[in-house]
């Protein structure tokens, strides 16, 4: 009887050291490609004159490839240097619309780390900003306050950031933007 309370109270030491493993087993990052494939803005546009507004720039033009690469040991393409310009336009008639334009703002390229369902991504050994992976392994998703979008923040001679509202009204945009990536 001794021994089956023994074996007993292993087996139950046993399963709750195994049942509350809460590790992630997500597929590495390293060595992979993903390209971004959604920009989403708080704030509904139409770029693209169609009378239809979304918060996707994905769904109202083509920003092009833009790409991080995930080499062990190396530098990545920092996803808070890809930059949407927004501009309202007036055709000299009084008709407003809605313009914007991608690019990609030049800077160094920081580290990175993967740390289970997040992506670091980082300066001399200090956390800029974190994206978090999904559960397959398939997008990285970041959300980025407004502070960290380029051009939102600093504006230059070609932008002023601005959204034409459904009712023909300008706003200044400063929110975030959830900008998403996907693997390749």
């Amino acid at each position: 009887m001794k021994n089956l309370n023994i074996i007993l109270f292993l087996a139950i030491i046993l399963y709750g050291c195994t049942s509350n493993n809460n590790s992630i087993n997500l597929p590495s990052i390293d060595g992979a490609t993903f390209v971004q494939t959604s920009y989403v803005l708080e704030t509904t546009f139409d770029i693209n004159g169609d009378g239809v507004f979304s918060n996707d720039i994905y769904e109202e033009m083509n920003c092009g490839t833009d790409t991080i690469r995930f080499n062990t040991g190396e530098k990545v393409w920092n996803p808070s240097h890809s930059i949407i310009t927004l501009n309202v336009t007036d055709d000299g008639t009084g008709n407003l619309s809605q313009t914007a334009a991608c690019g990609h703002f030049d800077g160094i390229l920081p580290n990175y780390s993967q740390r289970d369902e997040f992506v670091d991504f980082y300066y001399n050994e200090e956390i800029i900003f974190t994206g978090t992976i999904s559960d397959n392994g398939n997008t990285i998703t970041f959300d980025f306050p407004n502070e960290l979008l380029y051009v939102f923040v600093t504006g230059n001679a070609f932008t002023s950031n601005e959204i034409l509202n459904p009712d023909d009204s300008i706003t200044q945009y400063e929110g975030g933007a959830i900008v998403t990536y996907t693997r390749q």
